[in-house]
């Protein structure tokens, strides 16, 4: 999986580590990112490009379904997915089984999503 890390030449391995960290509380494996590295900030991109580049800042979106978190993707969903699902932007540490209720995402602990 390549990875484009948008950030000034000092900041770049902050950036890495960061990202690696995001990748990893998602359970996903580090070893296999490669970097592309952009030591300025880029004006304009390609739209379909828009979506992996990584400036910092996380951006994550749940599906909700039946006020609880089905699905989570740092892709946001607007356009891409039936516009009958329900999509929120939600904090970085959002899980899928938590819930979503009256505009507030509620971490449940491991023991209550085993119910």
């Amino acid at each position: 999986m390549v990875v484009l890390v948008v950030a000034p030449e000092e900041q770049v391995h902050s950036e890495i580590q960061l990202t690696e960290k995001r990748y990893q509380q998602l359970g996903l494996e580090v070893a296999v990112l490669d970097y592309v590295l952009i030591h300025q900030r880029v004006s304009r991109v390609p739209e379909q490009m828009a979506q992996f580049i990584f400036t910092g800042e996380v951006h994550m979106w749940a599906r909700i379904e039946e006020n609880k978190v089905e699905e989570i993707t740092e892709i946001n969903p607007e356009g891409r997915f039936h516009p009958s699902l329900i999509w929120k932007e939600c904090p970085a540490d959002t899980q899928q089984g938590d819930l979503y209720i009256d505009g507030e995402f509620i971490v449940q602990s491991p023991a209550v999503q085993a119910r």
